[in-house]
């Protein structure tokens, strides 16, 4: 009879093991742990990050992203090239990418992407895109100086992969990437990416992210001035 009971508890135990697991790899993977609801408008100042599109755009898109999380890399495959083209190429927004370490050992890939941005901000966005290609499973310590450096030569060779080199393994921006995560603290960011249109944090429940799309571009849509 104990045997018996143990065996049960056992397997309700696994059964919740099980659950919890499942959750949480969904989340990790799906737009719902992404933070179109407008919240309180906060203020933080966006100078120094790298920034895509007109300086005049009228609505100005901040993203709060980790080179290592799932999500953020579902986000630049099936969002971000709509909202770049609908949005950014059209002079209607102007995007910045503030880097959130959320995922254990990521806080050198945000590293490699400043010392990229500091070499040219225009080569950092296709850095980014080469970065989040090329992401490896988040427990995998995949984020090394030599990796960060072989994707520039490779994928960005107008890069100085020995300069940048250099500045990965001195950290040179560490404590500019300290500096954004601590601002994406005090603006209320728990996860990535993260969205805020006009100072205004986005929460949503989208479920796919063609709704999660759907719902950013309604956003942006309700900020852009009147016609």
């Amino acid at each position: 009879m104990n045997t018996q009971r143990l065996t049960i508890i056992t397997a309700i135990i696994l059964a919740i093991l099980a659950i919890v697991a499942f959750m949480w790899f969904r989340n990790a993977e799906s737009p719902s742990s992404i933070n179109p609801t407008p919240t309180e408008s906060v203020t933080f100042s966006l100078e120094g990050q790298p920034a895509l599109g007109d300086p005049n755009a009228p609505v100005k898109v901040a993203l709060f992203e980790d080179f290592k999380c799932p999500a953020c890399k579902n986000f630049e495959e099936q969002v971000w090239p709509k909202l770049e083209k609908d949005y950014i190429t059209t002079g209607k927004v102007q995007a910045y990418f503030v880097y959130f370490q959320i995922i254990n050992g990521s806080t050198l890939a945000g590293i490699a992407g400043e010392c990229a941005y500091h070499q040219s901000e225009k080569l950092f966005w296709d850095y980014k895109t080469i970065i989040y290609r090329s992401q490896e499973n988040e427990g995998l310590d995949w984020a090394t100086s030599d990796k960060m450096v072989e994707l520039a030569k490779t994928y960005v060779p107008d890069l100085n992969a020995d300069e940048l080199k250099t500045c990965i393994d001195e950290k040179r921006y560490a404590d500019d990437i300290q500096k954004d995560r601590d601002m994406g603290i005090t603006a209320g960011v728990q996860g990535t990416p993260s969205i805020f249109i006009n100072g205004q944090k986005l929460e949503t429940s989208a479920q796919t992210y063609e709704e999660y799309y759907e719902q950013i571009k309604a956003s942006i849509d309700a900020a852009l001035p009147s016609q």
